[in-house]
């Protein structure tokens, strides 16, 4: 048994005290969640898929969406008849529905393949209804 004076040099120092104990573990949590995102950055797939810029650039090319200036559904149909696909974009699936609706007044495309990387957006614009400019929607999926 230890004398006395080293019993109680022992517990007034703390060996193995409570904040060093702490400081330990969150220099391994730190160190350790390093790590992870150093592994990480290279696991993180590279998108093949289009981006929004190209999408929306692709559509207003072929006349199925203008931010500006309100269109006609028959005007949507027959631009939707002629759509050229582009390099980066090689299928869309087009649904317009009004503001605030959940029923669409016009879907175009098909659906995309299942191994296809799809980007799907939504869009506010005008549409001709009855002649006048309506708010409406339009949503976008498109794939390469």
């Amino acid at each position: 048994m230890l004398p006395n004076k080293e019993r109680d040099r022992m517990d007034q120092k703390g060996v193995g005290g409570f904040l060093e104990s702490i400081l330990a573990v969150m220099v391994v949590i730190t160190a350790s969640s390093v790590f992870l995102v150093v592994l990480s950055v290279d696991a993180v797939p590279e998108n093949g898929g289009p981006e929004e810029d190209e999408i929306l650039a692709v559509l207003e090319r072929n006349g199925l969406f203008a931010p500006v200036e309100a269109m006609e559904l028959d005007r949507l149909r027959a631009a939707y008849v002629s759509f050229e696909p582009s390099e980066t974009v090689s299928g869309i699936h087009l649904v317009y529905r009004l503001a605030g609706n959940q029923t669409p007044l016009l879907e175009l495309g098909g659906f995309p393949p299942a191994e296809a990387d799809v980007l799907s957006i939504q869009r506010p614009f005008l549409l001709l209804v009855e002649g006048r400019a309506t708010p409406a929607v339009m949503e976008v999926s498109a794939w390469a």
